[in-house]
């Protein structure tokens, strides 16, 4: 009898042990920083923009450096390997937070071990980020103008009026131009590059009085709101370089634009 009640106790004690051995723990590796700016314990660590884990700690290091420990889902843990870049940047999902994004560069790589420590990416400083950005979105404005002016020339059957050569000509000097200060955010904008566009932007505006009602619809609703996107971006630049009597220049054709 008593061996009995052994077992039944016994028994559901093995198979409790059992499914707590099953229960797999979060895989950790640390990552060494030199600095962490505003990343804290419980920030989200992605991996191609999926949640796969979060930091679980942060400790500083007598040589000034800081030791971040990462508590990923078992799930994910094929993302940590020897190719995986760690960097600290904002927050895919909460713009008022950083995160740990994880990147392999290449794809692939040995797969690390339990409670290995790594290099992390060094943090761009906000300068560099901020002219990243302004080179990204001066660039994807100048493709979306070029993108539209293909397509309206697409679109245009054999029996319109096509953009005559004049009108062309000024397009692509515009082209040309934001191209050029896209390229060369970090200088100044030269007088001699502002003068062609702003000769260009008038021709422009008189060249297109000369176009048919069709196509001057087609560039009103598909051309005009980018090239003045492309140009306030301008003004705000001569503006913060302290050229106010160039961008009052573009602004003044800016008003132009949006009468036409």
């Amino acid at each position: 009898m008593r061996w009995v009640m052994r077992c039944k106790i016994f028994v559901p004690l093995l198979l409790v042990l059992a499914l707590a051995g099953c229960q797999q723990g979060p895989f950790k590796v640390s990552v060494r920083y030199d600095t962490l700016g505003k990343l804290k314990p419980r920030a989200p660590v992605y991996f191609e923009n999926t949640p796969i884990g979060h930091v679980a700690k942060v400790v500083s290091t007598d040589k000034g450096e800081y030791l971040v420990e990462l508590a990923i889902d078992p799930v994910h843990k094929d993302a940590m390997t020897t190719n995986a870049k760690f960097f600290i940047e904002e927050d895919p999902l909460d713009a008022e937070r950083e995160a740990v994004l994880v990147r392999q560069e290449p794809p692939g790589g040995t797969a690390l071990k339990e409670g290995s420590v790594v290099q992390g990416e060094k943090r761009q400083d906000f300068f560099n980020r901020l002219m990243k950005d302004l080179r990204s979105r001066s660039e994807e404005a100048s493709r979306q103008l070029q993108q539209s002016m293909q397509e309206l020339k697409d679109s245009l059957s054999q029996n319109s009026q096509h953009l005559n050569e004049a009108m062309q000509q000024s397009l692509d000097e515009m082209e040309r131009s934001f191209q050029e200060f896209g390229r060369s955010l970090k200088s100044p904008v030269s007088e001699q590059d502002l003068k062609k566009l702003e000769a260009a932007v008038d021709a422009f505006i008189e060249q297109f009085k000369s176009l048919s009602a069709d196509v001057q619809t087609r560039m009103r609703e598909e051309v005009l709101p980018k090239l003045r996107s492309n140009l306030e971006a301008l003004r705000r630049r001569l503006q913060e370089q302290g050229r106010k009597d160039d961008a009052d220049k573009i602004d003044r054709q800016l008003d132009q634009l949006l009468t036409i």
